[in-house]
């Protein structure tokens, strides 16, 4: 029940993350950042929060503390905060966008719902 708490949350974080045109990569890693630390959960953040995505997948610009690159139209992301609970387990969510001239585009076509997304814990 405690992990279950904690997806409601991280789902709010995931789907308000502001990507407004030409703003630096630092506001999409300092939002969900701040969210847990006002909300005693920062130590629950283990990896950055995304990253740029190509044919070779995962790179550049990196959502992550001391890493900065302006973001630009033209630029597909990954969103992918993730919380995690020694013991018990986690839970990541991802978003893909496409930063388009009058912002971003959510790319991402599967569920939002926290009953789709996520399993009945048995103990």
């Amino acid at each position: 029940m405690l992990y279950m708490a904690y997806q409601p949350r991280l789902l709010t974080v995931t789907f308000s993350v502001d990507l407004p045109r030409a703003m630096s990569n630092r506001g999409p890693h300092s939002s969900p950042r701040t969210y847990f630390r006002r909300a005693g959960m920062s130590d629950r953040l283990l990896h950055r929060t995304g990253h740029g995505m190509d044919v070779t997948g995962r790179e550049a610009p990196f959502f992550a503390d001391g890493y900065e690159r302006l973001i630009e139209p033209g630029m597909c992301l990954i969103i992918e905060p993730g919380i995690y609970v020694e013991g018990i387990g986690g839970f990541r969510h991802s978003d893909t966008v496409l930063i388009g001239d009058d912002g971003p585009v959510k790319l991402t076509g599967g569920p939002v719902s926290i009953g789709a997304l996520t399993l009945p814990m048995h103990s």
